[in-house]
């Protein structure tokens, strides 16, 4: 057992304690006083500073009330007429105000007459139909969170009732009252600014100066060595020496006024920033009949800036199946206007360049897009779909399959899959629509004569090949490669003391760097194969070999004998 005397210390040591805090002095006299009567002082002066806020938050509202009957002063800013509006919780909502004109929000009258349902003034009040811009944030975040009434009138009730504030400038006490708000809003139509693709295509086509670089028929071009044709190996060097264009010249009219004449478009679209903050797509289109010189370059008869496209996630959600009649009216024309699909069928007679007068045909020859952008062009379904390829119904388990053939994607076929897919429970037509990689959406380009908007899908070769195959799969796997084998900083020395040449970049370090763009993996693809070769051949090398393919025409020629 502990000494007798370790005990006594601690007890001692616990009475001068006790005595310390009964020696404490009381806050107002100043006096001795008890642990007990400590306690009971600070209640009671908590309880008087509560009464004192709440005396205080009473004086206020009461002179807010005296305030709102007194007549409203005019403000003189947009600022004030949002402080105005919003510091006035019982005028009613904007519905009641329109067939009430005796109600006086404070705000200065517009122009046109009082605010209603039929009409806003977005000068004098932005957020209109709401009362407030404090109403107009609220129901925003609401819609855009797709709160659930219940959801709704809880927020409510607690922003009302002092929970997140005293002094709250929201109106809205339930979900009726931000229903009613929404009733009395109205959409508008808004202008959209766009390059005329027609009007473009007219002055390319009737400009002399292009003449000479144009090309208005197809063509058929094959290799000729030694005197001797070679009809088994066609070449392809321009658009007009493809099968596309040859076929859809055999489609054209024989027996017309003036000779037809097909004209294509190489459309170009993806997206990038604009700011800091804000993305775009950029839409670019070039003529397909005028030389690639010219054409891929930036001045007369090169590519040309369409407009810029902004596109928010929601207005992906639109279907035009729901839009009411009128609106649905506006939806086609403004296709027409833009795409000009009757133009595509009975064509149009301009005087070319060349002084001839000829039946022009427009449609879209080239699609060159990131897959992102061509899923949503082609209304078709993601990378992670039963069948991701926009050229043809080929299962995703069976990408590895290169020598089969699948059906082809037609504007034919996919308008075939979307009417007979079942017309009962939502549900059941999303499945059978997911099996063919569509989604519920009748494409504008059915209807375009000379178009095969599947078959135009151009091979990315940048974003495919050098960007993708390489730059995200074989490029990571080397690096692991060589860092895993202690040969990382070997290449990278190699790489470093490789001879400069005009455009290609000098990369440092290049094992070092993530790199994201689709060029980088192109000129360093151009190292990788002799320098991994001096450092140590495996069949890594034969990959990558295979991969690029052979030097020269003529060295894959001398193969072939």
């Amino acid at each position: 057992m502990p000494p007798r005397k370790s005990a006594n210390k601690k007890r001692t040591r616990r009475h001068s304690t006790q005595s310390q805090l009964t020696l404490k002095k009381c806050t107002y006299c100043q006096g001795p006083r008890s642990r007990r009567e400590s306690t009971s002082a600070r209640t009671n002066l908590q309880n008087q500073r509560a009464q004192n806020r709440k005396q205080a938050l009473d004086h206020h509202r009461q002179q807010r009330r005296e305030r709102n009957k007194s007549p409203p002063i005019v403000p003189r800013n947009l600022f004030s007429a949002l402080v105005a509006a919003a510091i006035r919780p019982d005028s009613p909502m904007d519905i009641d105000y329109a067939a009430s004109a005796d109600v006086d929000l404070g705000l200065p009258e517009p122009e046109d007459g009082p605010i209603d349902v039929e009409s806003t003034h977005p000068g004098d009040r932005p957020f209109a139909p709401f009362r407030t811009f404090a109403d107009y944030k609220f129901a925003s975040r609401a819609i855009k969170r797709r709160m659930p009434k219940n959801d709704v009138d809880e927020d409510l009730r607690d922003m009302h009732g002092g929970v997140y504030s005293t002094d709250s400038f929201v109106t809205f006490r339930n979900h009726r009252d931000l229903n009613r708000s929404l009733v009395a809003a109205r959409l508008t139509n808004v202008a959209v600014e766009f390059r005329d693709p027609w009007k473009l295509m007219k002055r390319w086509i009737c400009d002399e100066t292009l003449a000479s670089v144009s090309t208005w028929y197809s063509q058929e071009k094959f290799l000729c060595l030694n005197g001797e044709i070679d009809f088994s190996n066609p070449l392809y060097d321009e658009p007009w020496t493809g099968t596309m264009w040859r076929e859809i010249d055999d489609q054209l009219p024989e027996k017309a006024k003036y000779p037809p004449c097909f004209v294509g478009l190489h459309i170009w679209l993806d997206k990038g920033l604009v700011s800091t903050k804000v993305k775009m797509h950029p839409i670019l289109v070039r003529g397909c009949w005028i030389e690639s010189a010219t054409r891929n370059g930036s001045g007369n008869g090169g590519g040309t800036l369409a407009g810029f496209v902004r596109m928010p996630p929601e207005l992906r959600e639109i279907d035009p199946k729901t839009l009411s009649g009128s609106m649905r009216a506006e939806y086609d024309q403004l296709k027409r206007q833009i795409y000009y699909a009757q133009r595509s069928r009975g064509g149009e007679t301009l005087k070319f360049g060349d002084g001839v007068l000829r039946t022009a045909y427009p449609g879209i020859l080239i699609e060159s897009m990131d897959f992102e952008e061509i899923a949503a062009w082609l209304a078709i379904r993601n990378s992670r779909a039963l069948h991701p390829c926009p050229q043809c119904l080929v299962h995703k388990d069976d990408l590895h399959r290169l020598s089969q053939e699948y059906p082809a994607r037609t504007a034919v076929s996919m308008k075939r899959v979307l009417t007979d897919a079942p017309r009962g429970p939502k549900t059941a037509r999303q499945e059978y629509l997911r099996e063919y990689g569509l989604h519920d959406f009748v494409h504008f380009l059915w209807e375009f004569a000379h178009s095969e908007l599947y078959k135009a899908v151009g091979f990315d070769k940048l974003h495919f090949f050098d960007g993708g195959e390489f730059g995200r799969h074989a490029w990571v796997l080397l690096k692991e490669y060589l860092q895993n084998n202690q040969l990382a900083s070997k290449f990278n020395q190699w790489m470093d003391q490789f001879p400069r040449w005009r455009n290609l970049k000098h990369i440092f370090g290049a094992t070092n760097i993530r790199y994201s763009e689709g060029q980088t993996f192109v000129d360093i693809l151009k190292f990788v194969v002799h320098r991994v070769c001096a450092i140590r051949y495996s069949k890594v090398m034969t990959i990558l070999k295979g991969y690029a393919g052979p030097i020269t025409f003529e060295y894959r020629m001398a193969q072939t004998r």
